[in-house]
């Protein structure tokens, strides 16, 4: 019996561009070594706290003490994760399904990587509120960036999200910022459920990406002459000491 596969010509699939404003447009993954492979734990700076002190020969009130801030006890850790596309493939040479599998994992890892931060940050992040709109969402994040995080900090946009709020974004070349305040935006097609729209917007301090080298194993399977085709590679996803999530009480 001849398979449909077997009457029609074959030929290669269309070339596809990766997503500008994705998470490497961000934070563009580095090696860094081997030691984050076992997880790292940071202690951070940009979220402290500068207080004021008045001079008493100045305005003749009593001085007040200058207060002591403990930062090097607060550690915050993050683990690596292992991104990977297992496929199989027949009656194709084992010369040909290597280098497919490289570029099927390579086009499909990033989104992987957004949705594994997503999934981290949604669950520390606080609680920005719920609003009736994402303007306000998005004003409520930033904000608090602006207040709680010493430096430009991170904001996280689902594509239907930053559709919406499209005149307040601005792209640079393959970059993305907020208009007003030119808070780096990363539009993440792995962020939120995609069976619905995502209402959430987060805001982090700044992000980094470490990765490793690619690894792709195949196999043979002479009994049905099937090839199966493995590409992974390991990932730690980690941002600067701040996270807050804004959530919208209904579509805008």
């Amino acid at each position: 019996m001849v398979t449909t596969a077997e009457v029609y010509a074959p030929i290669e699939a269309p070339p596809t561009a990766p997503r500008p404003y994705g998470l490497f447009s961000v934070a563009p993954p580095t090696d860094g070594g081997e030691r984050w492979r076992v997880g790292v734990g940071m202690q951070s700076y940009n979220c402290m706290e500068a207080g004021t002190w008045n001079d008493v020969c100045i305005d003749g009130a009593a001085d007040e003490p200058k207060e002591l801030t403990d930062w090097l006890c607060d550690v915050t850790v993050f683990d690596p994760f292992t991104v990977y596309l297992l496929t199989s493939r027949t009656g194709v040479d084992v010369n040909e399904a290597t280098p497919e599998m490289q570029a099927a994992f390579e086009a499909a890892e990033q989104r992987a990587v957004e949705s594994q931060l997503w999934a981290q940050v949604s669950a520390v992040a606080a609680n920005g509120g719920s609003h009736a709109n994402l303007a306000v969402a998005l004003a409520t994040v930033e904000g608090n960036l602006a207040v709680n995080y010493n430096g430009l900090g991170v904001i996280h946009l689902s594509p239907y999200s930053a559709t919406i709020l499209s005149a307040l974004l601005e792209p640079d070349g393959d970059r993305q910022y907020t208009r007003a305040n030119r808070t780096p935006v990363v539009v993440g097609a792995g962020y939120g459920d995609p069976d619905t729209p995502t209402v959430e917007i987060v805001g982090t301090g700044a992000v980094f990406v470490r990765r490793g080298e690619l690894d792709a194993l195949t196999s043979w399977d002479l009994s049905v002459n099937d090839i199966n085709a493995l590409a992974e590679r390991t990932y730690l996803v980690g941002w600067d000491c701040y996270a807050i999530k804004s959530t919208v009480t209904e579509a805008p």
